[in-house]
């Protein structure tokens, strides 16, 4: 499971005239506080009581590793900066006698506020740690860990200067692949980047590689769906395109099949991760066309012979092996409405049609000259639907799981 992000804030707070060394940025809410330790009045850190400082306002937890490793990082900018206008406050939602007896053993030099009543993790969109977040003087939104403030940034925000976003940049985390092969073969091998590749695709036992691929047709691959019409969501969402790889060993060529489908499971799994969508199935009653045999199989409906061939469009239909479901759908590509087929054929059949592309109904009345009859209907559809979310992916190996009151 995916774990959610606690968030530590760092804060322009407006500042007052007479302290007009900090420029002013985007208010953020209130601070209100049960406790504050070292024993003092909640008070001291309300907005109106900090205004003229930058504050560093830290959510965290005693049971949070990466927030307890980043504590002397925060020891030490708050040891450079004693002197000056800033105040580090570590806000935790914790009892305060379990955070009491943790400040014994891991001192923190800043102000630990107790925030159990107060929603004030609810209040600044906290619902993990330890993610940062930095607002600078002209309102600008960063995000990055606690141990990535630098104390360049807190001297900019003295200073008044524009915040150098470009330090958030996140490390990059990516093992290196070596460039001569050389090392042991990776158990798991996972690729998925933009891409400016011509369109390539190749599936096998243990390994599938789409060069140039959209998203529509990752998901149509993955989910089984083969129809694309019927993939649903923002076009430039589907139609940005990707290099998209996995690599894993298989014991035989016999696993095939099962390889083929864990690829596909694995994939599934990776599209919300990696694209921030969620996939879903929608039945929904659309206008159709409905593809029907009203005299029975038609004579004009032979058995495939020699090799297999495909050709459709100006024209022309000449398609060998092809099952009446997938004339459908090779219908539903030509007359741009979804084609359903209620013809009871089963089976596989040679279908050759020479039809006017440029008559209205040409390619509908080619189909009734061999015995077969489309016309309009309306009838329940399933699609799936590509929507966008606001999961924060990129962050995910920075923090700690959340856990409950």
């Amino acid at each position: 499971m995916l774990h959610h992000l606690s968030v530590v804030a760092v804060l322009l707070v407006a500042s007052s005239p007479a302290r007009s060394e900090v420029k002013v940025g985007e208010p953020p809410p209130e601070i209100r506080l049960d406790a504050l330790l070292p024993d003092q009045p909640t008070s001291n850190a309300t907005l109106s009581a900090l205004a003229g400082k930058a504050v560093v306002l830290e959510f965290w937890a005693t049971w949070c590793a990466p927030c307890v490793a980043a504590i002397p990082h925060l020891n030490d900018l708050a040891a450079q900066f004693k002197d000056r206008p800033v105040v580090f406050l570590s806000v935790t939602d914790e009892e305060q006698p379990k955070v009491e007896t943790f400040l014994q053993k891991h001192p923190m030099s800043g102000w630990v506020g107790i925030a159990n009543t107060t929603k004030l993790k609810q209040a600044y969109g906290v619902d993990g740690i330890p993610q940062a977040f930095l607002i600078d003087a002209t309102g600008k939104l960063a995000a990055l860990h606690p141990s990535h403030l630098t104390a360049a940034t807190l001297e900019s925000l003295l200073a008044g200067r524009p915040v150098p976003f470009d330090v958030f940049t996140p490390p990059d985390f990516s093992i290196k692949r070596t460039e001569d092969g050389a090392g042991p073969k990776p158990l798991l091998d996972i690729l998925i980047r933009p891409s400016k590749n011509h369109a390539h695709m190749l599936i096998g036992p243990g390994i599938v590689k789409m060069e140039g691929t959209t998203l529509s047709r990752i998901v149509s691959w993955s989910h089984e769906f083969w129809n694309e019409r019927r993939i649903e969501g923002d076009p430039a969402l589907l139609t940005t395109t990707y290099d998209l790889a996995i690599s894993l060993p298989v014991a035989n060529v016999q696993e095939r099949t099962a390889n083929v489908q864990h690829l596909r499971a694995m994939v599934r799994e990776l599209i919300p991760v990696t694209f921030q969508v969620k996939v879903s199935r929608e039945t929904k009653d659309k206008d159709v066309y409905v593809l029907t045999a009203p005299n029975g199989k038609p004579a004009a409906l032979v058995a495939p012979t020699g090799d297999r061939h495909w050709e459709t469009g100006d024209g022309t239909m000449d398609v060998s092996d092809c099952s009446l479901p997938h004339l459908a759908l090779i219908l539903e590509n030509l007359l741009h409405r979804p084609v359903v087929d209620e013809t009871g054929l089963s089976g596989e059949y040679h279908i050759k049609l020479k039809y006017d592309a440029n008559a209205q109904d040409g390619l509908l009345d080619a189909l009734r000259s061999i015995g077969l009859k489309v016309d309009p209907g309306r009838r329940p559809i399933e699609f799936l639907v590509v929507t966008k979310t606001q999961q924060q992916t990129a962050a995910y190996s920075l923090g700690a799981p959340r856990r409950s009151a």
